[in-house]
């Protein structure tokens, strides 16, 4: 997964190639929140 420090982009390997998602910042908390729990 790559992502862009202004917190709003990520590209999740997860996703079909490409693809990049938008998350409005609650979003995004809890997705980082959920992909630390998957990966670590």
């Amino acid at each position: 997964m790559t992502e862009r420090h202004a917190g709003v982009w990520v590209r999740d390997s997860r996703v079909p190639e490409g693809a990049v998602l938008s998350f409005p910042a609650d979003a995004w908390a809890a997705f980082i929140e959920a992909a630390v729990r998957e990966d670590l």
